[in-house]
C-alpha cells in the first residue's frame, strides 16, 4: 500500500479541488484531514450511513459550519468538507489526524496567556515523541493502518509533510510520497512556512505579560 501526502496551504481550495479530482485513483483507501476531529467526522459517517442523500447535505453543512472558526475562507472550508463525500463515493474511510485535546482552543484553555505560543511551538516539532503535533499525527495513521492496512491520502500543512515523511520512514519503514510536490519544492515551502510561524513565535513571546520582580 502507498503512503501520500498532499501539500495544503490552507488559503486557497486549489488542492483540495485537486484532489478531489484524483481521489478514484485510491479506491478503498483512507484520508486524513487535519483541523477537523472524529466526533465530528463520526456524524457525517452516520449520515452516509443512511440511504437518504439529504441528510448527507445536511451533515456537511453542518461541518463546514462547525470549522468556519478557523480563519479560513468559507470556500476554502466548503472544499475540504466537499473532500469526504468525494471519499465516500470511492469507498473511502476518511479520519481526523489530531483530537480536540490539541486544538488550539485546548491550548488557550490550558496554558493561558502562553497557549497561542505552545500551541504554534508543538505543531512545529520534529522529534516523534508522541507529544509534537506530527508525530500524533504519524501513530494515529500507522495504528489504523494496523488495523485496516490500504492506501493512506494525507492533507496537512506543508511544515508537516518533510517531518512526517522522516518520522514514517526512520520509526516505520514506510516511504510517505509527496503527491503533488517534488521533495525540493516541498522542502522549500516547509522551511518558508517554518520561518512564518518562528517569526509568529516570537511576535507572541513578546507580547506575554512581563513576570514581576
Amino acid at each position: 500500500h502507498e503512503f501520500w501526502f498532499v501539500r495544503d496551504d490552507h488559503a486557497t481550495p486549489v488542492q483540495q479541488q485537486k484532489l478531489a479530482q484524483d481521489l478514484h485513483k485510491f479506491r478503498g483507501g483512507t484520508l486524513w484531514l487535519e483541523f477537523v476531529y472524529e466526533e465530528q467526522l463520526q456524524k457525517v459517517r452516520e449520515a452516509f450511513q443512511t440511504a437518504p442523500t439529504d441528510d448527507d447535505d445536511a451533515a456537511l453543512a453542518a461541518l463546514t459550519e462547525a470549522i468556519s472558526s478557523n480563519g479560513w475562507s468559507h470556500e476554502y472550508n466548503q472544499a475540504l468538507v466537499g473532500l469526504l463525500r468525494v471519499a465516500h463515493n470511492h469507498n473511502m474511510s476518511f479520519h481526523a489526524l489530531d483530537s480536540k485535546d490539541y486544538s488550539r482552543d485546548a491550548f488557550l484553555e490550558h496554558y493561558g496567556h502562553w497557549g497561542g505560543w505552545e500551541y504554534l511551538n508543538n505543531r512545529t516539532a520534529k522529534a516523534d515523541d508522541g507529544r509534537g503535533s506530527t508525530s500524533r499525527w504519524s501513530r494515529r495513521l500507522m495504528a489504523e493502518y494496523a488495523q485496516r492496512p490500504s492506501t493512506a491520502v494525507v492533507l496537512g500543512g506543508a511544515l508537516h509533510g518533510p517531518i512526517m515523511r522522516n518520522i514514517l520512514s526512520e520509526s516505520y519503514g514506510v516511504n510517505m510520497q509527496y503527491m503533488y510536490d517534488t521533495v525540493d519544492d516541498m522542502s522549500k515551502v516547509s522551511q518558508e512556512e517554518s520561518h512564518r510561524i518562528r517569526d509568529a513565535l516570537a511576535s507572541l513571546a513578546a507580547a506575554q505579560p512581563k513576570a514581576a520582580n
